[in-house]
């Protein structure tokens, strides 16, 4: 398998219809993080271009050659990145998935059902009018 099929692949966007195209990113919680705060700006960088990719791709290899392309650097810098960075993603099957872009994934589908179930309930209530006023 080539770099570039493997990138290539994993650039496609995967969500579902349902997954927003965008995640929540506050502020005061990055600049106050104190996992962030203990990393240098590479690494800032690196977590959050990661971050992004997977909340695309859902999950990406875990191939620090890949991981690199990703971040538009060498996998030596990776390699030193991640011990500081791996506590922040979850590695499975020879894949990592971004813990926080999981939280967000589960938050946002917890909403959209949360929104469907009451949009659902004021139908039924405002269908159920109609029919008393029809008969």
């Amino acid at each position: 398998t080539s770099l570039v099929l493997v990138l290539g692949e994993a650039m496609k966007k995967t969500y579902t219809q349902e997954q927003a195209p965008a995640f929540q990113f506050y502020a005061n919680d990055w600049i106050s993080d104190p996992s962030r705060m203990a990393m240098t700006l590479e690494q800032q960088g690196i977590y959050i271009l990661l971050y992004s990719h997977c909340w695309r791709a859902i999950k990406l290899p875990y191939d620090y050659k890949i991981l690199a392309k990703y971040c538009g650097t060498t996998p030596s810098v990776i390699k030193k990145a991640w011990p500081n960075i791996k506590h922040l993603f979850h590695k499975r099957s020879g894949y990592i998935y971004c813990l926080q872009a999981e939280e967000e994934r589960h938050r946002q589908a917890e909403y959209r059902m949360k929104k469907q179930n009451a949009g659902k309930k004021g139908a039924e209530i405002r269908w159920a009018k109609d029919d008393v006023r029809q008969d």
